[in-house]
């Protein structure tokens, strides 16, 4: 259902991923918060979609591969990739891993995947 959706957009020239509100007419972009954890969900904060913010050291810039026709990955500036959770009181909530984390995680079934 669509009620329990939320429309995202990726813009491919800065690498925001982001919310637009219709109400305040802001742009909410997805912003990675992993640093020295395994893993940490992440935050959505107001931001600007101006060309400038385009940066490798910026936490809300993303990385989109389409790798198999069947789809591809997103990782974040630090190259630690984004996760949905599948199952339990978190469900549906983004978190950013570690690679080496990646390998184990699956208390929540976690899935992140792109349809070409």
């Amino acid at each position: 259902s669509n009620k329990n959706t939320t429309p995202l957009y990726y813009n491919p020239e800065n690498g925001h991923l982001a919310q637009y509100d219709p109400i305040s007419g802001s742009l909410y972009c997805m912003y990675s918060q992993v640093d020295n954890y395994q893993w940490n969900w992440v935050k959505w904060k107001w931001c600007s979609d101006l060309l400038e913010s385009k940066s490798k050291g910026n936490p809300t810039f993303w990385n989109v591969f389409f790798e198999t026709d069947q789809g591809g990955m997103i990782t974040d500036y630090k190259g630690n990739a984004l996760r949905v959770t599948r199952y339990g009181s978190n469900w549906g909530v983004a978190y950013t891993a570690k690679p080496d984390f990646v390998k184990t995680d699956t208390k929540n079934s976690p899935y992140f995947f792109i349809c070409s």
